[in-house]
């Protein structure tokens, strides 16, 4: 058993199965937001995900802290995420912190799961 399943007969533990059928319904909604979520954070900060196109070199570089982007790149990106609120990239190119992830999950909080889509489209575009 994984101790997510445990976790989950724990929180249902003594419940009906009217009240189980409905805890399941939220973490499947909560679930589905987050990866709505998620997808708006890698539209709206792409950069947060470079690191997985990384050659063998370019990762020993970031963890020696050397960033293997350009500078006018960074300079672009890190004017960005400032200007929305969100710390800049480390020296090494990656997020220091969760700050964009709470950005997003802040502006899509009274968001419909169509809203959020559609703010998703306008970041891709």
């Amino acid at each position: 058993m994984t101790i997510f399943e445990k976790q989950y007969l724990e929180a249902t533990k003594g419940m009906s199965e009217f009240e189980v059928a409905s805890y399941n319904k939220k973490i499947t909604h909560q679930q589905q937001r987050n990866s709505l979520i998620s997808t708006l954070h890698a539209a709206m900060f792409s950069e947060a995900y470079d690191f997985m196109s990384d050659s063998n070199v370019d990762a020993k570089d970031r963890k020696k802290g050397i960033c293997p982007m350009n500078d006018e790149y960074i300079e672009k990106v890190n004017a960005k995420r400032t200007k929305l609120g969100v710390s800049e990239l480390g020296k090494n190119g990656n997020e220091i912190d969760n700050s964009s992830m709470q950005y997003c999950s802040q502006i899509t909080e009274n968001l419909s799961h169509e809203e959020i889509q559609q703010l998703i489209e306008s970041n891709n575009g």
